[in-house]
């Protein structure tokens, strides 16, 4: 570390310190330049597509890097521009396919990455590699078509988080999603009873947030 008490040193990557002074750099404000291709469309009228692909260069990407006052013991971050150009791609398909007796599948995955950020840098780009959801759905059940049902299963990739609280690793979670509804058409009624995170598998959606449980409900729809 050096020895000017007004100087201070990087924190780099691995905790430790860079023993050369840091120099401050003039602040820009950043640009991207970015491509994205995409379908959306019915085939059959039967099943409904949504895709799309991305890529993504920015120009002096802002973020953060930690510093550290050797004369006073401080820590503290600023923001700064990247010296590298970073990237970012990813993709997303969604399809809902329509079967006979009002049943219907649906399906969708996501993938988001950003690549060549700088050791030390903190771009907060909080977004799991990979996303999947996929489930089942009725719109109306038996003759008189009074149940109706839908269920979705929900998966996250592990990612580390970056904030401005705290960083840390998020753990890959699994939840269920459900609801079953029965309509009285003779008073427009509808009683409703669901839930998110059914199996009640506590996960977490940021470092240093609450773990999320399972939530319950009970409704009662009058005159939709």
């Amino acid at each position: 570390m050096n020895g000017d008490k007004n100087s201070v040193d990087q924190i780099m990557a691995d905790g430790s310190i860079d023993p050369n002074p840091y120099v401050y750099k003039e602040f820009k404000p950043e640009t991207m330049r970015s491509f994205e291709f995409g379908y959306r469309g019915t085939i059959n009228n039967k099943l409904f597509v949504d895709a799309y692909t991305y890529f993504g260069k920015y120009e002096d990407f802002i973020g953060r890097i930690g510093l550290y006052q050797p004369a006073t013991g401080e820590a503290f971050s600023i923001t700064v521009n990247s010296s590298n150009k970073v990237k970012t791609y990813g993709f997303g398909l969604g399809m809902d396919y329509k079967m006979g007796n009002n049943y219907s599948l649906f399906f969708n995955g996501y993938s988001d990455v950003i690549t060549d950020v700088p050791a030390g840098f903190k771009s907060y780009f909080n977004a799991p590699k990979y996303r999947l959801n996929a489930g089942i759905a009725n719109s109306g059940l038996g003759k008189k078509q009074l149940v109706s049902f839908s269920f979705m299963m929900r998966w996250q990739d592990a990612f580390d988080w970056e904030g401005e609280l705290a960083n840390g690793p998020l753990s890959a979670f699994t939840t269920a999603d459900a609801q079953v509804s029965y309509r009285l058409p003779k008073i427009k009624s509808t009683f409703r009873l669901g839930g998110t995170n059914i199996f009640n598998h506590y996960y977490k959606n940021a470092y240093a947030n609450p773990s999320i449980g399972a939530l319950y409900y009970a409704a009662y729809i009058f005159n939709l």
